[in-house]
């Protein structure tokens, strides 16, 4: 019933759990396939993906809207279910988005956890929590209705940030967008308190600039300056989708 959909790119570490952890505590009956799509990692992520037994997908494209369109295209599942390597979803996750799903909440994500103690993410977690509209969908979590996605358009490959965002506005012409209260935690990565809280203000100064009209090009290049990251830029090729299968 549900396909998990897993966008990579030099994930090693990360992936390899975060499988490990969706299969071990899936109800086999709800977790249909465990999909990873990837887009050229040079480290260890596909053997670790391979070894934890999910269904390998090569993207000649990079972006992570490109990729996770990709998955969605070649999923067998009703509910489509994006997350990202180093993201742990509540243990009984299957069972939760089911139960959402069978309330005709064909949209959802869950609240956020980060699973590093600093007061400052915790509290910037629980506004993010409170405040509906400001719910951490990048590189978190979402489940979608299979067909609804794809009557959606599924999401836009130009976007170089927010593309989770701007899906959930569309769809919810369509369905109401679910929060459920279990919480996903996100990992830090070994960051310092200080350097998730800044990244996480960073997201939410971009998602303000997004709400006021600002392209997502230039809100990229200040969310790295900010955030003192670099996000996964989609070049510009042909629009048509390619994929291998390993």
């Amino acid at each position: 019933m549900i396909s998990v959909i897993i966008p990579t790119y030099n994930n090693e570490g990360f992936v390899s759990s975060t499988i490990s952890f969706l299969k071990t505590h899936a109800y086999t009956r709800l977790l249909k396939e465990i999909i990873v799509v990837d887009a050229g990692s040079t480290d260890r992520t596909l053997a670790e993906a391979r070894a934890a037994g999910a269904t390998i997908l090569r993207s000649m494209r990079k972006g992570r809207s490109v990729q996770m369109n990709l998955g969605a295209e070649c999923a067998t599942g009703q509910i489509l279910y994006f997350i990202t390597p180093g993201t742990t979803p509540p243990a009984n996750y299957c069972n939760e988005i089911v139960r959402s799903y069978q309330k005709k909440n064909y949209l959802g994500t869950f609240t956020m956890e980060p699973n590093q103690g600093h007061w400052l993410t915790k509290a910037l977690s629980w506004y993010m929590n409170v405040k509906q509209k400001y719910s951490r969908l990048e590189n978190q979590s979402l489940f979608v209705d299979r067909e609804l996605f794809v009557k959606a358009g599924g999401f836009h490959e130009d976007l170089l940030m927010m593309e989770d965002h701007e899906l959930v506005i569309r769809l919810q012409r369509y369905s109401r967008f679910d929060i459920i209260r279990k919480s996903v935690q996100t990992c830090a990565n070994g960051f310092s308190g200080h350097r998730v809280f800044r990244t996480e203000m960073s997201y939410m100064l971009s998602f303000w600039l997004y709400e006021n009209g600002i392209s997502t090009s230039k809100i990229q290049k200040l969310y790295s300056i900010l955030a003192g990251e670099r996000k996964q830029v989609v070049p510009q090729v042909e629009p048509e989708l390619s994929a291998s299968f390993n």
